[in-house]
């Protein structure tokens, strides 16, 4: 479950994009405005690396509908974030960015920087 921060008028939930794999694991993806926070199964609650400014969000949801982990992309203006899971379980995403840090685990964190650009990213499966 991916939500806002609790409290009214603090941000919104922009989910974007949903992709499935014949082994029923799934991938939804968007990005989020204001403090947001992901919650999964077994239950950890990872808070968005920002609060604010556009942050964008994968997360791999198993065949039993369960949120087993997620990766944020802090802004500013991260958007239109897509992702696509193929049936190795690796996680292809696309999507735009004005300022972005790509966090698929440490140390392998990369920063991009530019006005307005895209980017592509490979996450190996968990």
């Amino acid at each position: 479950m991916i939500d806002d921060d609790p409290s009214p008028g603090t941000g919104s939930v922009t989910p974007h994009w949903i992709d499935t794999n014949s082994a029923g694991w799934s991938v939804a993806s968007g990005w989020v405005s204001g403090a947001a926070r992901v919650t999964t199964d077994p239950p950890t609650s990872i808070a968005a690396a920002t609060e604010g400014g556009g942050d964008g969000f994968v997360a791999l949801v198993d065949p039993d509908l369960d949120v087993r982990c997620a990766w944020w992309m802090p802004g500013p203006n991260v958007e239109d974030v897509r992702a696509s899971i193929d049936e190795e379980g690796r996680i292809a995403v696309v999507g735009g960015f004005h300022e972005i840090t790509l966090e698929p685990g440490t140390p392998r964190e990369t920063t991009l920087v530019g006005p307005g650009d895209g980017f592509v990213a490979w996450f190996a499966s968990p």
